[in-house]
């Protein structure tokens, strides 16, 4: 990796075991873990060391597009023009958990609404912070990342086109929505999930990570982890709350 023109090399006895290195309880990195890597190499911080790594691990293939059509002529350019405020949101309904036990489920629109519904107060309140400091973007960018269809679909059609609201700024700036088309599929019990699942899934998370900052509906890895590719803000789609990547006393 290289990190502030400065290559590392990290030696396999000093990286955690990596069942450890990750405290699913709550969802977070911690540093006495990895002390022994800060320790020995100089420079090394942990942050943007573990989105060197992740950049390095997970890069999309050309033939990618061939399970997502817009990824390089649509998603990837919008994400990455400059002009754009880029805002991830990733929102588990946990539908597919149970679609994947019971195939005739249906998903309770008014439920996963609800559950949207901070996230998106969330990014609305980062769009406005965003816009008024920062006069040299001229659009805003959704990317939303669900296993909910209903979800994703009511998202789109609620906010997509819509007006970023400024105090005492007459400019116009547009929202743009976009989304994967993604099913946000989970494999049924003791079925290896397909080859499309599995690339759908890297492509949503790998999407998570291009944005300027990101809004998890609930502590789940996937978004998280999202977020350390490339050591973006994180927030909690409950409270809005900024996240450290890196926690301190854990």
């Amino acid at each position: 990796c290289t990190v502030a023109g400065n290559t590392f090399k990290l030696p396999r006895e000093l990286l955690p075991h990596y069942r450890f290195a990750y405290l699913m309880e709550k969802y977070f990195v911690r540093r006495r873990d990895y002390s022994k890597i800060e320790g020995s190499l100089d420079g090394f911080r942990l942050e943007t060391g573990i989105a060197c790594s992740l950049g390095v691990l997970f890069q999309l293939a050309s033939t990618a597009s061939l399970f997502e059509p817009k990824l390089y002529t649509d998603l990837l350019p919008t994400v990455r023009d400059e002009h754009n405020l880029v805002i991830a949101i990733y929102i588990r309904t946990s539908f597919t958990d149970v679609k994947a036990k019971n195939s005739t489920a249906q998903e309770d629109r008014r439920k996963y609404l609800i559950t949207a519904r901070h996230p998106i107060d969330c990014a609305l309140s980062i769009e406005k912070s965003h816009f008024a400091n920062s006069p040299e973007l001229k659009s805003s960018v959704w990317m939303v990342i669900t296993d909910s269809q209903i979800v994703k679909r009511d998202i789109q059609e609620r906010y997509n086109g819509g007006e970023v609201m400024l105090q005492n700024n007459h400019t116009i700036i547009r929202r743009q929505v976009l989304s994967t088309g993604s099913r946000g599929a989970h494999s049924r019990p003791n079925v290896s999930p397909s080859t499309a699942d599995f690339a759908e899934a890297l492509i949503d998370w790998y999407m998570i990570g291009e944005s300027d900052a990101v809004v998890v509906s609930m502590g789940a890895s996937f978004g998280f982890t999202a977020g350390l590719r490339t050591a973006r803000p994180f927030y909690s789609g409950f409270d809005c709350q900024k996240q450290a990547l890196v926690h301190e006393r854990l």
